[in-house]
């Protein structure tokens, strides 16, 4: 018999939307869409400065008298730029299709939970049947390593934890 553990208030889930049945609550549904629009944000970010250097590597090349190579260069850039947009458009397109449907995954297992140092922030990572979920401290010390438990996430842009529950 599964035990829901306490685990709900970092992940903000009630035991109502513990998932079971394999859908996502209103409010999960609420809550992920600005994720999935944070993490669109982010890429499209990443693609728009791949742009701006673009743009850099033709004029630099331009300036210093090789306007064959700045243009091969900048050509290739705004090739990639183009696949990188496109892709960004297809995994979020299939995201938001997944989102409206409010099918959620299970993974059951032992967890195995690390921290990542960065310079300017750490990064904390739960892993569980070889998905690996990048979570938030708060959630990262609710899960306890060694311990199996059914996760519940919503494969996005990244796997996405909405609810979790120990198991003995």
């Amino acid at each position: 018999m599964q035990k829901p553990i306490d685990i709900g208030t970092p992940l903000q889930f009630t035991p109502e939307d513990l998932n079971r049945q394999g859908k996502l609550s209103a409010a999960q549904i609420a809550r992920l869409e600005v994720a999935l629009r944070r993490q669109r944000v982010g890429y499209s970010v990443t693609v728009g400065a791949t742009a701006i250097l673009a743009i850099m590597i033709y004029l630099i090349f331009s300036i210093f008298g090789a306007p064959v190579l700045a243009f091969f260069l900048a050509a290739l850039t705004i090739i990639i730029l183009i696949g990188a947009a496109g892709f960004v458009v297809f995994v979020y397109v299939r995201a938001k299709r997944k989102l409206v449907q409010g099918s959620v995954s299970t993974a059951c297992g032992k967890v195995s939970s690390y921290k990542y140092r960065r310079s300017a922030a750490d990064e904390y990572f739960v892993r569980v049947q070889r998905i690996r979920f990048n979570v938030s401290e708060n959630t990262f010390a609710a899960f306890h390593n060694g311990l199996s438990y059914v996760v519940y996430y919503v494969p996005l842009m990244r796997p996405t934890i909405v609810a979790a529950e120990e198991i003995a």
